[in-house]
């Protein structure tokens, strides 16, 4: 059963993305765990976590890492990196 990977464009938060990616790449490698994710985008594992759970922004010089290991090209990573910044925009606003 191939399921295909989820589409930024999908969702409004990245980290809502990101979450789900990461559940996506769980459910077909069940060994895929946060620190695995952590270490291929050479962040630490607690700080991965907060992300995926809205705690906390991705850097936005990690957006290129992450755009990289997530496959992302053309619309879909500008799409991504988009979405980085708007979400931190909403967040700044809010506070």
């Amino acid at each position: 059963m191939d399921m295909p990977p989820p589409r930024i464009d999908e969702f409004r938060d990245y980290r809502d993305y990101l979450l789900e990616h990461y559940q996506w790449r769980k459910r077909l490698n069940p060994w895929y765990s946060y620190r695995i994710l952590a270490s291929r985008l050479g962040m630490d594992v607690s700080h991965v976590y907060r992300i995926l759970n809205g705690r906390i922004h991705l850097a936005t010089d990690a957006v290129p890492r992450v755009v990289k290991h997530l496959g992302l090209e053309g619309e879909a990573a500008n799409g991504f990196a988009s979405s980085v910044m708007e979400a931190r925009r909403r967040d700044v606003r809010r506070h």
